[in-house]
């Protein structure tokens, strides 16, 4: 992938993080990357195209960064912590929303591409989570999977419409309490 395509797509995720994809025109993403609009046009024809590219790069990124979920069943913290770090990492280093999380609330007016990567983003997220608390003897690991990424979603929502970091936390907290491993029983 090209340099200038890289920063057409940050520039883009930036923006509309911030703003929506209905808040974003492709002339002010030009105008992020210091550009014409003629010459993201060249690497992305339409908005449409543009936005596709965007959930494709920012889906595989996150799920290259929670890596496989064996691993993270694995981990000593667990699964959850891993996946909430994640959100908080994504939260404190670029102070905007999940782009998907975004892109979900405005689902109706999205391009059918779009639309179907956001769902994409969720749908992989959930089949990760899914897959990492799967263990003998617990809950259904879709539905606590379902309730993970609804609740980080909101968290992170309210951490940036309050302007107060100790949301997420405060949220990761529980779930990581709630989603604990118990030790098997001990025979006497």
């Amino acid at each position: 992938m090209s340099v200038r395509r890289e920063e057409i797509l940050d520039a883009a995720e930036r923006l509309v993080r911030r703003a929506g994809y209905a808040g974003v025109s492709t002339r002010a993403v030009a105008e992020e990357v210091g550009i014409r609009a003629a010459s993201l046009h060249h690497h992305f024809p339409t908005k449409s195209d543009l936005g596709e590219a965007l959930t494709d790069r920012y889906t595989e990124r996150f799920m290259e960064k929670l890596g496989p979920p064996e691993e993270a069943r694995n981990a000593p913290a667990g699964p959850v912590s891993v996946y909430c770090d994640a959100f908080r990492e994504s939260l404190r280093r670029d102070g905007a929303l999940c782009l998907c999380g975004v892109l979900g609330a405005e689902m109706s007016g999205l391009p059918v591409g779009v639309a179907e990567n956001a769902r994409t983003f969720f749908a992989r997220n959930l089949n990760w989570l899914t897959e990492a608390l799967r263990e003998p003897g617990a809950a259904p690991a879709h539905s606590r999977a379902v309730h993970i990424l609804s609740a980080l979603e909101g968290a992170m929502m309210l951490t940036v419409a309050m302007e107060e970091s100790s949301v997420i936390d405060a949220v990761c907290s529980e779930l990581i309490a709630a989603n604990q491993r118990t030790p098997p029983a001990q025979i006497s």
